[in-house]
């Protein structure tokens, strides 16, 4: 795969993605999603569309991140039920002016209590903000680290490689949501592997970009060549007589087709 040329491709003005220019860290993120996809030899289109998962839930900057819960008071009554936070402590913990968010206890509070526990595997307090989103792919939840190996430490979920090769395990394997890439065809349908069908039509988007991007750099999987067949086995007592054999049907083959042209 020529990078160069794949790198070159997203940042055409036309491109879907990123614009005209590329920053170090979204190179050295592609380039760890790239090196873990040649050494899994993952398929172009899931290469394609494990690149645009990253692309949406970072924010394009391609690195793992731990999730921002900076919302406003406005922004915790519409997106969260009153199951999740109540007005009260909307109204409390919410950016509001001049005043930042309480964003731990936001967390606690909408990944916490009886959802937190039915949804996340979150059984203690303040497991909401300890199991906040991490990652490339953002997992979220004590029941979700605690799939990766990260739950003593969740703070690996923002290092480089082990936040690659977790969503690679998830997206190949189903560890997210039970979905795989290999239950889909299309694009729009895989956005069931990380957050059911949000925003599934911008990531597909990405996904065609990259695709795109791909082809031109030559990206192909490796393909391990073909087992050659054994020979059969020889028939009892056969030994040389038997290879000999093979030999001359062969040969009568080779003269055969000769007569035929």
């Amino acid at each position: 795969m020529n990078r160069a040329a794949f790198y070159a491709a997203l940042r055409r003005r036309d491109s879907g993605v990123f614009g005209t220019s590329l920053t170090q860290g979204q190179v050295r993120g592609m380039d760890a999603i790239l090196d873990e996809a040649e050494a899994r030899e993952t398929s172009l289109r899931h290469l394609a569309y494990i690149l645009a998962t990253p692309y949406l839930e970072t924010g394009g900057r391609m690195q793992p991140v731990r999730e921002s819960l900076n919302y406003s008071v406005d922004a915790l009554l519409t997106k969260f039920g009153r199951h999740r936070i109540s007005e009260a402590d909307a109204r409390r913990y919410g950016r509001s002016g001049s005043r930042a968010a309480n964003q731990q206890m936001i967390a606690n509070l909408i990944y916490g209590g009886e959802w937190g526990r039915a949804n996340l595997g979150n059984t203690t307090y303040g497991d909401g903000w300890r199991y906040r989103g991490g990652g490339l792919a953002q997992i979220t939840g004590r029941a979700n680290f605690t799939t990766f190996g990260m739950a003593a430490d969740p703070a690996q979920s923002g290092d480089l490689i082990p936040a690659v090769r977790m969503m690679f395990d998830g997206m190949e394997r189903g560890l997210f949501t039970g979905k795989r890439l290999s239950d889909f065809t299309d694009y729009r349908p895989m956005r069931q592997i990380i957050n059911r069908m949000d925003r599934a039509d911008d990531v597909a988007g990405y996904a065609e970009a990259f695709e795109a991007a791909l082809r031109a750099a030559g990206y192909a999987a490796k393909v391990a060549p073909p087992t050659p067949s054994p020979l059969p086995s020889s028939p009892t007592g056969g030994g040389l007589a038997w290879v000999i054999g093979l030999i001359v049907d062969a040969l009568k083959f080779v003269f055969a087709s000769m007569k035929g042209r």
